[in-house]
């Protein structure tokens, strides 16, 4: 190529190529992308797929919690201390006579594995005689199918006892109980009481209020038992 004046320079014919500069160093690393299974769920046509991160489904009120401690595994799950099972009894007074045991109600309560649930009972009792005893128990039984009555076939959640030491006059009696749930399934609980005391009789009341019974969702239950002291 020949020169050639441009304006008040020259330009001269096309150099050879240089030679190849030195390596530049290494980038920082990128990001991680995920487990298969973890691609698998946020990419469109994937198993499982999710949006923004947020696994489908859930109900109005539910939360998202770790299913496990593997990452990405989680799940909509009602929120800890929301009641999930209740009932009231409403009908009217129940005599028990000493030596006996009164099935008063009956609640069944969809449970998930690795959950603890808190189960309430609240009662109204009052005796014929002063000093007179009260015992309020519940009991239970579980199934991933359906579980058997408590009436008949059961293992005792809690019991409480009451000293009536005023002839007719109500006492509120409440009944707490745990139960951890090692499987997904439903549990049922009953609530009975029985006069403690050889003579005269109990009465579980009513008087227009409601006996009542319900079950709370405490959260995932402690991996292993503390001793405090």
């Amino acid at each position: 190529m020949p020169w050639t004046a441009t304006g008040s320079s020259l330009k001269g014919p096309k150099g050879d190529q240089g030679i190849q500069g030195p390596q530049g160093t290494q980038g920082p690393a990128g990001a991680d992308g995920g487990t298969t299974a973890h691609a698998a769920r946020h990419l469109p046509g994937g198993a499982d797929p999710i949006t923004n991160g947020v696994p489908a489904g859930g109900a109005a009120g539910q939360v998202l919690r770790k299913s496990s401690a593997t990452n990405y595994d989680d799940e909509w799950a009602p929120p800890a201390g929301q009641i999930v099972a209740r009932g009231n009894k409403t009908s009217g007074n129940i005599g028990v006579t000493s030596g006996t045991e009164v099935r008063i109600m009956m609640i069944a309560i969809p449970v998930v594995a690795g959950r603890l649930y808190k189960i309430t009972t609240r009662m109204e009792v009052d005796s014929t005689t002063a000093d007179g005893i009260s015992s309020t128990t519940l009991r239970h039984t579980f199934a991933t199918g359906t579980p058997a009555d408590p009436t008949t076939s059961s293992t005792q959640l809690d019991r409480a006892l009451m000293h009536h030491r005023v002839v007719s006059v109500p006492v509120t009696v409440e009944t707490v109980g745990f139960f951890e749930a090692t499987q997904t399934g439903t549990l049922k609980v009953l609530a009975s009481v029985a006069r403690a005391s050889s003579s005269g009789q109990i009465t579980v009341r009513t008087d227009g209020m409601a006996h009542r019974m319900w079950a709370e969702d405490q959260g995932p239950a402690v991996a292993a038992a503390q001793t405090l002291y």
